[in-house]
């Protein structure tokens, strides 16, 4: 299991994640009485699920803005690798998704296997900005469903 970002509600409005500063990556929403802080996406912990442990990971690349209500779609790899794994496959795709300002349409990756994230630039036009959608792998096509622009 590999958990990346996400969001905390905590009633203290300095509080992360038991320390006292936020990376500079994260944003936080308060209400006057609770604080929500959206962690970004070099916030990476993995649960090895043969030892029943977790433990933070180092991360690299160019990481997405923090964001919610976007999608996170799991790629294996290219269909003829699926046999054997290499450097080149089990790969996390994040789509779109919001912050307070902005409905995002950028589509970025990350490698697993190299901890690695990477923006990817499209050969062909993007669908606009959305959030709240579905996204999933079919063999090698990401298809996206439904959403909202606003």
């Amino acid at each position: 299991m590999v958990i990346l970002g996400g969001c905390n509600k905590s009633p203290k409005a300095k509080e992360f994640n038991g320390s006292s500063t936020p990376t500079t990556r994260s944003r936080s929403v308060t209400d006057g009485k609770n604080t929500t802080s959206f962690f970004g996406f070099e916030e990476q912990f993995i649960f090895d699920a043969s030892k029943s442990e977790w433990r933070r990971s180092q991360v690299m690349g160019v990481f997405p803005a923090p964001r919610f209500h976007h999608t996170t779609s799991f790629y294996p790899g290219p269909t003829h690798s699926h046999n054997s794994p290499t450097e080149d496959s089990g790969f996390l795709y994040v789509f779109g998704g919001e912050d307070s300002t902005t409905v995002y349409s950028d589509l970025y990756s990350f490698n697993i296997h190299q901890g690695r994230w990477t923006k990817v630039i499209p050969l062909s036009p993007i669908p606009s900005g959305r959030s709240r959608h579905t996204a999933h792998f079919v063999q090698d096509f990401l298809l996206v469903f439904g959403g909202r622009d606003e």
